[in-house]
């Protein structure tokens, strides 16, 4: 992975402030924001290249573990993607 640009360290910080700020409110308040959230994480997964992805790998996976801390949502993510639980 090369030097990232101002602009993809603050996008990645940004994703990484939103999962905060979305997992510090009362679920039944911001479930769907939360949902829409990780839906756009997954999509920006699926592009080809690292560059062509709004947010890095790492930015990914840090946003990706603080949505998955509510149960809820982590039940979400399994059913939605095929998993058993």
């Amino acid at each position: 992975m090369g030097a990232q640009s101002g602009d993809q360290v603050a996008k990645d910080v940004a994703a990484h402030i939103l999962a905060k700020l979305l997992t510090s409110r009362d679920l039944k308040n911001v479930e769907e924001e939360m949902k829409s959230f990780l839906s756009f994480l997954l999509n920006a997964q699926t592009a080809k290249t690292e560059t062509e992805r709004p947010i890095t790998s790492l930015g990914f996976s840090a946003a990706l573990m603080h949505l998955l801390k509510v149960q809820e949502l982590l039940q979400y993510f399994l059913t939605s993607n095929g998993m058993q639980t």
